[in-house]
């Protein structure tokens, strides 16, 4: 009994410390939760934070900022930090190499394709300058001249000289090219001639009626605008309508009208399609019979890409 007594009065000293200490391990365990928690919470936070800024390598400590519990901690630069940004900058290293690749072989395309388009544009200036070279020999051998016989008092005549310059046999120049007036007062008087410089003929000649006489202004307008032809006077013998075929379907009518502008001013009857292509009726008009002549004893014209289009007289 006397123990019993004893242990009681002990217990009731010691009573305090016990609970001092349940309290403090409680607190002990609270704490240490706490701290796998902001642990926890950290780790997620840094990987997170090196997969979305990847660009901040040269920084010496990364800061991490934690919640009302943790407070504030400072993790040092780990190895698996610097293992993760060597990955990244291999990663970059290979992506900026593959860019520089794909614009290098694209500047080669364009290259390729700028040299495509010369090699087509040379190929139709060669075939027109063929075409004048040929019209030059021939008006060489023949000597000939173009002249507009007129009659009537007040009238002036145009008339156009194919000079040979003497540098090369096969060669044509517009240089050579004369363009001279004359003025015939009275058929039974002598022609008074007036003679202007070699130039390169792009004008328009325009006649008006006016009291003091017939007057003759020059128009310096474009040779494929609708005014160059505004004046021409339309002939039997220098119309000549002709069938072009194989026209790819994607060429438009304003296209085909520069292809053929080296004869004259081409005016388009009617389109047929013929499946893959499609072929037009068109009649040209041209003041220049040589090259008229040209068309009408050729079989294929050039268009400006290369291929060859037929051609065929019109059924009267």
């Amino acid at each position: 009994m006397d123990k019993l007594v004893k242990n009681r009065d002990i217990f009731k000293k010691k009573f305090s410390q016990i609970a001092e200490a349940l309290i403090k391990q409680q607190q002990d365990v609270l704490k240490k939760d706490k701290r796998q928690s902001a642990k926890k919470e950290i780790s997620e936070e840094k990987i997170k934070f090196i997969e979305l800024d990847i660009s901040k390598s040269d920084e010496a400590r990364i800061k991490y900022r934690g919640n009302s519990l943790t407070g504030k901690l400072n993790l040092e630069i780990n190895p698996i930090r610097e293992i993760a940004q060597q990955n990244i900058n291999k990663r970059n290293k290979t992506l900026t190499q593959d860019t520089a690749i794909e614009q290098t072989e694209l500047t080669i395309k364009q290259r390729d394709l700028k040299i495509q388009g010369m090699h087509e544009r040379s190929a139709s200036d060669k075939y027109k300058k063929i075409l004048l070279e040929q019209e030059y020999k021939k008006h060489s051998q023949e000597g000939y001249r173009k002249e507009e016989d007129k009659t009537e008092v007040g009238q002036k005549d145009i008339y156009i000289n194919y000079i040979d310059s003497g540098n090369s046999q096969d060669q044509y120049t517009e240089q050579g090219i004369s363009l001279h007036t004359t003025k015939r007062k009275n058929p039974a008087k002598d022609i008074e001639t007036e003679s202007i410089p070699e130039m390169k003929i792009t004008a328009r000649i325009k006649k008006t009626k006016t009291g003091r006489g017939d007057i003759y202004e020059s128009d310096w307008a474009p040779r494929n605008s609708e005014s160059y032809f505004a004046k021409k006077v339309s002939q039997p013998n220098n119309t000549y309508a002709f069938i072009l075929w194989d026209i790819p379907l994607e060429v438009h009518a304003h296209k085909i009208k520069d292809w053929l502008f080296y004869y004259g001013k081409a005016t388009i009857e009617r389109v047929n399609y013929l499946g893959k292509t499609k072929s037009a009726v068109i009649r040209i008009n041209s003041m220049a019979n040589s090259r008229l002549k040209a068309l009408k004893t050729s079989w294929a014209i050039q268009s400006e890409n290369g291929k060859t289009l037929r051609t065929m007289p019109e059924e009267q």
